[in-house]
């Protein structure tokens, strides 16, 4: 799943990406419930809307996210 998720870097449409695992803390706020987490910043929607339909994004789909992953967590927030 690491190597799929950092196959995402080359889409022109990410404007910054980071892909992580969980933190070696243990507090009863932390939720460690994952093995992989991504988080990737957009410009703006239209980026984001190009990044769901980009071909490297649609590899990642196929090739790690429908075979690995019981269960994916999506999370999208703006600037507040």
């Amino acid at each position: 799943m690491i190597e799929g998720l950092h196959s995402l870097v080359p889409i022109n449409h990410i404007k910054q990406i980071q892909v992580g695992v969980p933190a070696d803390t243990h507090r009863d706020v932390v939720d460690r419930s994952y093995d992989a987490s991504l988080l990737i910043i957009f410009e703006d929607k239209a980026a984001q809307d190009a990044y769901q339909v980009d071909p490297i994004h649609n590899v990642f789909v196929e090739k790690y996210a429908k075979p690995l992953c019981a269960k994916i967590v999506v999370q999208d927030s703006v600037d507040a």
